[in-house]
């Protein structure tokens, strides 16, 4: 739980200081991710990869992120108790 605080309150820090990088898109997007918001997850992965083209934790999130949006991940139990629904 101190990690995902820890990014919610670095990503809500970025935007009052009107500073948006690629750091702060990847922690919006493992913030939303945990949420189990996926499209907004991805659409922030996205941003932070096009930020910093380097960031490979932000494409691997990205893909994960596809991954369980897919209709063949949407609905098995297993990769929603599993690969899909933990920490990025």
């Amino acid at each position: 739980m101190i990690p995902l605080t820890l990014a919610l309150a670095t990503a809500l820090l970025f935007t009052a200081w009107g500073y948006k990088n690629a750091a702060y898109y990847s922690d919006r997007g493992n913030v939303l991710y945990n949420q189990n918001q996926l499209e907004e997850a991805i659409a922030s992965y996205r941003q932070a990869t096009q930020l910093d083209p380097n960031n490979s934790p932000a494409y691997n999130n990205l893909l994960r992120s596809d991954r369980c949006l897919s209709s063949s991940f949407k609905f098995s139990r297993y990769a929603r108790s599993t690969s899909c629904f933990g920490s990025p």
